[in-house]
């Protein structure tokens, strides 16, 4: 176990002893405590300061974590104590800009890697591939980090430069590449022509000006269209404000959500502004999967209340209720569950999500087929052809990887594999509107439009 990894199990560890030791001192009837809270947490610190048999985390961090671990008692999955920075990094990444080098990041392995690159990103300009793991950051480890950490580590004032080393499959040796950052600007809404009569926008999140580059939308390159694809596949949501915004295009005159809580001064109704300029004409499918939630879900109920559109795909994933921001003096905040979201219909949306009106499943693997490409990818297989092919070349890592698997004995169908090249291409490749070819819920809602 590293220092950082038992830095962070006893942090852990002192988190749940401020928590309990807390809620013990607080429990009614309990008239053999006299010791004040505040009080209590000075003596669990002295007692840590003085006795803890490696270098304690600091006052600020003692009670940073103490603040963290109160909130957490409360079991709910969406509330959470924020300091300044991770309030920063909340805010930044709905603001769609920032200063870093253009590449998205996952944890593969217990490693940070390189998952996909911007177009025109610093980091593509450097050299770097998907699949590059990502060992240290300007000389310090990425050994034990979470993605945030790395991602924070990465980021930074536009100009300056940061020396990243990676470990590549089809390299010896690990190498540093040096990236001088730049503001990246993250579209999150796309559009453009699905057939002659069909237009297509997909939307990332609600983040801010997401209503209005819509509406830019709306009125320039899909004007004159009878026919309309709205995509919230893996949309989290975002901001309340700009699903209300975006619906406030489509009605009028209609109530579109209202809200409940213990505290009534959280309760709302929002309702549509006259500011409607779809006609009701205009034939509409809704696109949503397992991972279309909280803003995504308010618009989707909204016109699915009304049959205001067809609704397409699997069901969502059932996040429906509001978290207030309460601001602290230290710049650092609480993000705080206070209500919850209701439809027109009165259809409570969390934990239970949207059932869409066709549903469609994606292509399935067999068991053994899972097990084949489970094979791959633990031996880095797919991301050592992505590398030298190229995940968009399609047609040649179809043929590399099938003479592949026969040298191995790995049995995957030729249907099967094109899936898999597809997946591959959608998560590794260049950024592309739409596939067809195996997106069975984009061809399911142009199927409906025709009729």
């Amino acid at each position: 176990m590293n220092r950082k990894t038992e830095r962070m199990m006893w942090l852990t560890i002192i988190i749940i002893l401020f928590v309990v030791i807390f809620y013990l001192s607080m429990a009614p009837g309990n008239a053999t405590s006299t010791v004040s809270s505040n009080s209590l947490l000075k003596q669990l610190q002295t007692v840590i300061e003085e006795n803890y048999y490696i270098e304690p985390p600091t006052g600020d961090e003692l009670y940073v974590g103490a603040a963290k671990g109160m909130v957490n008692s409360l079991g709910d999955p969406f509330s959470a104590y924020a300091t300044k920075k991770e309030l920063e990094d909340r805010r930044n990444s709905l603001s769609h800009s920032f200063g870093g080098i253009g590449a998205y990041i996952g944890i593969e392995g217990n490693t940070p890697t390189i998952i996909r690159l911007i177009p025109d990103s610093p980091a593509k300009k450097s050299g770097i591939l998907p699949g590059d793991m990502i060992l240290e950051v300007d000389g310090k480890t990425t050994e034990g980090l979470d993605l945030d950490t790395v991602t924070s580590m990465i980021k930074g004032e536009p100009g300056t430069v940061v020396n990243i080393k990676v470990k590549r499959y089809n390299s010896k040796e690990p190498f540093i590449i040096s990236i001088k950052r730049e503001i990246i600007r993250v579209q999150v809404v796309k559009s453009g022509k699905l057939t002659d009569k069909i237009y297509y926008i997909k939307i990332s999140d609600f983040g801010d000006d997401t209503a209005s580059n819509v509406k830019n939308i709306l009125t320039d390159g899909a004007i004159g269209y009878k026919s309309l694809v709205i995509d919230l596949r893996g949309n989290p949501g975002g901001y309340l404000d700009e699903a209300i915004n975006l619906l406030q295009y489509f009605f009028t005159d209609k109530m579109l959500v209202y809200t409940k809580g213990r505290n009534k001064q959280f309760n709302e109704t929002y309702y549509a502004k006259n500011n409607q300029f779809v006609s009701d004409n205009v034939k509409i499918v809704v696109l949503v999967d397992e991972n279309s939630a909280s803003a995504a879900e308010i618009f989707t109920a909204v016109m699915k209340d009304y049959k205001r559109a067809t609704i397409v795909g699997q069901k969502t994933f059932g996040k429906g209720v509001v978290q207030q921001i309460f601001p602290f003096k230290d710049g650092s905040a609480l993000f705080l569950t206070i209500s919850q979201y209701f439809s027109p219909n009165g259809y409570v949306i969390q934990g239970e999500g949207i059932e869409p009106d066709i549903n469609v499943k994606p292509y399935q693997y067999s068991d053994d087929e899972l097990a084949t490409i489970a094979i791959l990818q633990k031996k880095g297989v797919l991301y050592q052809f992505i590398q030298q092919y190229g995940a968009n070349n399609t047609d040649i890592l179809f043929n590399k990887m099938k003479d592949y698997m026969k040298t191995q004995k790995l049995q995957l169908s030729d249907q099967s594999l094109k899936y898999l090249i597809y997946q591959l291409s959608e998560y590794y490749g260049e950024e592309v509107l739409f596939n067809l070819e195996f997106d069975y819920m984009l061809q399911k809602a142009i199927d409906v439009l025709n009729e």
